[in-house]
Parts: C-alpha cells; sequence; structure tokens
C-alpha cells in the first residue's frame, strides 16, 4: 500500500492548523472553568452532563460555537463527545443539538484524517500505538468503503483512531467525508435525542435504544471478526 511522503511546506501548514486548534480549545475549556463564568474545573465538568450543559450555556449567543469547538477539540484531547452531545440535546434541543454536535465532530474528523495524512506514519503510530495501528490498517485496506461505514457505526471503535487511520490508509477525501458524514449520524442522534428527552424519557424510546445498542453489539461482533479474518489471511500469506 502507498503512503503519501507529508511536503514540509503541508506538513507545517497542518502543524499550524493543529495548533491553532488546540489553542482555541485551550481558551475555551479555560473560559468554561473560570470560576467568573459560573462553570467548574475540568474535573467536576466532565463529571455530570447538568453541569457541562450550564457551563456551555454560560456562553448565551455564542453556545453553540462554543459546543462546537469543543467538539473539534475532541478530535485531539480525551474527553467523552457523547457527554458533550447530551448536553447539546439538553440546551438546543434535538434539531439544533445534532446539527450543532454533528458539525463540530465533521471539523475535528477532517482535521485529524487531513494532519494524519501529512503528517506521516510515525505520527500517527505515537498518537494510537503500533498494535491498534496494524489492526485499523490491516481491516481498512482489505475492507475499504465498508470498514469506514462499520467503524463508525460501532461505538467502541475509538473515533479519532478511525480518522487517523484513514488518513494513512490511501483513503480519499470524498470517501472519508461521506463516510463519517453518514456513519457518526446513528450515534450523534441518539445521544442527543437522550439530552433531549432527558427530564422524561417515553418507553417507545427505551426500546428503540435498546434496539440500537443491540444492533451495535452485532456490528462490534462482525468487526471482531472481520479484522480477526484479515489478520488470519495477512498470516497465512
Amino acid at each position: 500500500m502507498l503512503i503519501a511522503r507529508p511536503c514540509p511546506r503541508r506538513r507545517l501548514a497542518w502543524v499550524v492548523v493543529a495548533l491553532a486548534v488546540l489553542g482555541a480549545s485551550a481558551l475555551i475549556a479555560f473560559a468554561l472553568t473560570d470560576p467568573r463564568s459560573g462553570a467548574w474545573d475540568i474535573v467536576a465538568l466532565l463529571s455530570s452532563v447538568e453541569r457541562m450543559e450550564e457551563a456551555i450555556a454560560s456562553w448565551g449567543i455564542w453556545a453553540p460555537i462554543a459546543s462546537m469547538l469543543l467538539m473539534v477539540a475532541h478530535s485531539f484531547l480525551p474527553f467523552p463527545a457523547e457527554m458533550l452531545a447530551v448536553a447539546n440535546g439538553m440546551l438546543f434541543g434535538l434539531v439544533v443539538g445534532a446539527a450543532i454536535t454533528w458539525a463540530g465532530a465533521m471539523v475535528g474528523a477532517l482535521l485529524a484524517f487531513g494532519l494524519a495524512r501529512w503528517m506521516g506514519q510515525a505520527f500517527v503510530r505515537r498518537r494510537i500505538g503500533e498494535e491498534r495501528w496494524r489492526r485499523v490498517e490491516s481491516w481498512m485496506t482489505g475492507q475499504g468503503v465498508k470498514a469506514l461505514l462499520l467503524a463508525r457505526l460501532t461505538p467502541v471503535i475509538s473515533f479519532n483512531l478511525v480518522n487517523y487511520a484513514a488518513g494513512l490508509a490511501g483513503v480519499g477525501w470524498w470517501t472519508f467525508t461521506w463516510t463519517t458524514a453518514v456513519g457518526i449520524l446513528p450515534i450523534t442522534i441518539a445521544s442527543v435525542l437522550v439530552g433531549s428527552h432527558m427530564a422524561v424519557i417515553p418507553w417507545q424510546l427505551w426500546i428503540a435504544l435498546v434496539a440500537g445498542v443491540a444492533g451495535l453489539m452485532v456490528l462490534h461482533w462482525r468487526y471482531r471478526n472481520v479484522t480477526s479474518a484479515a489478520g488470519t489471511a495477512k498470516d497465512s500469506g
């Protein structure tokens, strides 16, 4: 498999972009944790969906932008994006909350994907580990578009891992964009839906959520089987 060599100028450009994103995310995190903003420290902020919602709401008319930037930061910083999606549902409702969450996740995914393409394998392997990289690379190489969609639909597979691995596995920009856009919709809508119905969740929604979890478990089982088969075929070849 051919891996694109990073051009020095483009690599520098992506480094600048990544640092800018991280800087913006750090400023937002600081503002959210500043006592004068009515928010809490990072640990407290991530300990409760209600606290995260209140922290985002403290931004007033800029709350949607703050939430989107936090979703972008999720592609580079480890924190539970599902909690943020639930908070968006509580604060903005289903439609607007899902749109904000989806848009922020897409921007973050594209930045991480592009960064991986230009920084090269050494960068990604340091980020995700050698063993995880080889497993996902083997699977994506053998399964193509189906692998990308299945990875996005399976919540136990790291969102960021797929971004980085796809950037090095010869995946084109358009293929990555549409598979990510479609693949993250179910978990995004489900998480935001929970938040928008946090007060009272009807039994129909519980049934839908249980069915969705069961379906995702089946997808995960399928993913493990395909990964195992790909590894066996590679070893025997």
